[in-house]
């Protein structure tokens, strides 16, 4: 009786076993990878607009502010958290608000322009900028998407007043309001 590895199909058979396992391990690879990321924050990290780059700068180019007493400003408003990781609710971040400049990363990371204490955000989950006239949102490879009207952002998207931006179990609102 021959061995019955000898068999074109059984060699088959094994082959595709040996595929599975070679894409499970490349896929728990980058799994390890990933979260690898999200747990160490690359030091020295910060925006361009906390750096003070020059493109932050020019980014701004037509914004014009108005007078003091009536100025208005970008901000976002944190309109919903629906828990933390214990699956409680954060209610101290609802009506918290950021005032955007014209980059804005946002994120866990506390060198991120825009801080957000809550475990389904990653370090540095996306950005907003301010470009060409327009508010822009991209995300940033985060672990659980960025979504902008309940839409998964995918590439650069322009975002628009009173559009809502969720990040993980947090929505924030697009306002324009007195500073």
């Amino acid at each position: 009786m021959g061995n019955l590895l000898d068999t074109p199909s059984m060699l088959l058979v094994q082959a595709l076993r040996l595929g599975v396992v070679v894409l499970l391990y490349a896929l728990l690879l980058r799994l390890l990878w990933t979260l690898r990321g999200e747990l160490h924050s690359t030091p020295g990290t910060t925006s361009q607009a906390a750096a003070g780059a020059p493109e932050a700068d020019a980014a701004l180019e037509g914004f014009e502010p108005a007078e003091p007493d009536e100025a208005v400003g970008p901000v976002l408003v944190v309109v919903d958290v629906t828990a933390n990781e214990r699956g409680e609710p954060l209610p101290s971040l609802i009506g918290r608000r950021f005032h955007l400049g014209a980059s804005n990363v946002i994120g866990r990371d506390p060198t991120s322009s825009i801080v957000i204490p809550e475990a389904h955000v990653s370090r540095r989950h996306a950005r907003i900028d301010y470009r060409d006239g327009e508010w822009w949102l991209d995300d940033l490879d985060s672990m659980n998407g960025t979504y902008l009207d309940e839409r998964q952002v995918r590439e650069p998207t322009s975002v628009l007043l009173d559009d809502v931006i969720r990040l993980g179990g947090v929505a924030l609102a697009v306002r324009e309001e007195r500073v």
